[in-house]
């Protein structure tokens, strides 16, 4: 287990299979405390007991995210988060005059007012100025507010994106 990410948290929205399974194994494996969402407990419990079973840190959290109450519970309960992987996604398919607006609905709540809800909430902290957290870089020593800009315009580069209050 590397401690590349100790100190550091992440949530991963539909992390109890698939795609988002892998990714909260590997960013346990990174060292970082995982928060694996999904809508099954048993699901949910296997994932965290794989990650555990690993030497990570992990913990689950039931939403559905068609539910915009759920969301924002979902958010509280995370807390102070790092990183946020919005993973998880609905995606049944019908033919045109077969769709429903309510299937139509629920996709647009699943895969993008549930993602919105999510980065509205928690990306203010995860932005704020040093020190929003006294968990990142401890391990390492670096108690100031480069270690931070460092490490997110290393992620920036790695996505492709710039932060407004950083710069690129």
């Amino acid at each position: 287990m590397s401690t590349e990410l100790s100190g550091s948290t992440v949530l991963v929205t539909g992390g109890t299979a698939g795609i988002g399974r892998t990714v909260a194994l590997r960013f346990a494996a990174l060292g970082a405390e995982v928060v694996v969402h999904g809508r099954h407990a048993r699901r949910g419990a296997d994932a965290v007991e794989d990650i555990r079973a690993t030497g990570g840190r992990a913990r689950f959290i039931a939403a559905d995210l068609a539910d915009p109450d759920a969301v924002r519970r979902l958010a509280a309960e995370a807390g102070e988060v790092d990183v946020l992987v919005n993973n998880a996604g609905m995606y049944r398919f019908a033919s045109t005059p077969e769709g429903t607006t309510e299937m139509f609905d629920t996709h647009m709540a699943v895969n993008t007012r549930a993602p919105l809800q999510l980065v509205g909430a928690l990306a203010p902290g995860m932005a704020a100025p040093w020190p929003r957290s006294h968990r990142q870089h401890e391990h390492r020593g670096r108690h100031h507010p480069g270690a931070r800009r460092r490490s997110v315009r290393r992620l920036q580069g790695r996505a492709g994106t710039a932060h407004p209050h950083l710069g690129r």
